[in-house]
C-alpha cells in the first residue's frame, strides 16, 4: 500500500473513532448499555446530552441497572452527573433496593454516599439482602443504620425471611442489632414459626436463645 494510501486510512480511522454518537443512538441504546456494561457508550451518551435520568416505561433508569449489575463505575459516573438516587421504578424498588438483591455491596456504599435513603418503605435493600443471605451487605446497611426491624408491605422484617431461608449469619447478625424475635408479619407468623417450618432448626435454637417464643 503507498505510504499517502495509508495515511488517509489511518485519518478515517481517527475520524471515525472520535465521531459523535449516531444520529439514530435512541433511549433503548442507552438502557441496554447500562444493562450489559458498555459504560462508554452511555458516558459518552450522557456527556453529549442525553438525559442522566433516561428510564424504561417501568421506571428502569439507567443508574437502577448499573446498580443491580454492580456496575460500580458506571453507578459513581452517573451519580456524579445528577442522577437521582431516589428514583423509583412502577413496582417500587430503587436502584438501593436493587443492588441490595444482588449484595453488590460497594455499589451500596457509593449509593449511601450519594444521599441514597437507607431505610426506604416497602421492599427495602436490607430486606432484599437479608432474603438472598448476603450477610456483607447486611452488615454495612446495619452499620449505616438500617432498622433492623424494618418492614415489607405485608409486615415481613429482615429476621423472617432470613429465618425462613435458611441464612443463620444473617440472622446472627441481625439480632446482634436488635432485631425483635417476636415481630410478627400480617397473618401474625414469627421468625421462630418461619424457621421452623422450615426445618432450619438451628436457627430456631438461636431464636429461642434470644427470646423468641
Amino acid at each position: 500500500m503507498r505510504p499517502m494510501t495509508s495515511r488517509l486510512l489511518a485519518l478515517a480511522v481517527l475520524l471515525a473513532l472520535s465521531a459523535p454518537l449516531r444520529a439514530e443512538t435512541t433511549l433503548d441504546d442507552l438502557l441496554n448499555a447500562a444493562e450489559m456494561g458498555h459504560n462508554r457508550t452511555v458516558m459518552d451518551g450522557v456527556r453529549r446530552g442525553m438525559d442522566v435520568n433516561s428510564s424504561d416505561e417501568a421506571g428502569v433508569s439507567l443508574l437502577m441497572r448499573a446498580a443491580r449489575e454492580g456496575n460500580l463505575e458506571l453507578t459513581d459516573f452517573l451519580l456524579r452527573n445528577g442522577a437521582n438516587v431516589r428514583a423509583r421504578t412502577s413496582w417500587g424498588d430503587s436502584a438501593m433496593s436493587l443492588a441490595g438483591q444482588k449484595g453488590h455491596t460497594a455499589v451500596i456504599r457509593r449509593l449511601i454516599e450519594g444521599g441514597s435513603e437507607v431505610n426506604q418503605p416497602g421492599w427495602s435493600a436490607l430486606l432484599y439482602a437479608a432474603m438472598e443471605g448476603h450477610l456483607d451487605t447486611v452488615k454495612l446497611l446495619l452499620e449505616k443504620g438500617a432498622n433492623p426491624d424494618s418492614r415489607a408491605p405485608s409486615q415481613l422484617t429482615p429476621l423472617m425471611i432470613a429465618s425462613r431461608n435458611g441464612h443463620i449469619k444473617v440472622v446472627r447478625a441481625l439480632l446482634a442489632a436488635k432485631a425483635d424475635p417476636n415481630a410478627k408479619n400480617d397473618r401474625g407468623d414469627t421468625a421462630l414459626k418461619w424457621a421452623l417450618d422450615s426445618q432450619n432448626t438451628d436457627i430456631g435454637e438461636l431464636l429461642r436463645a434470644a427470646g423468641a417464643r
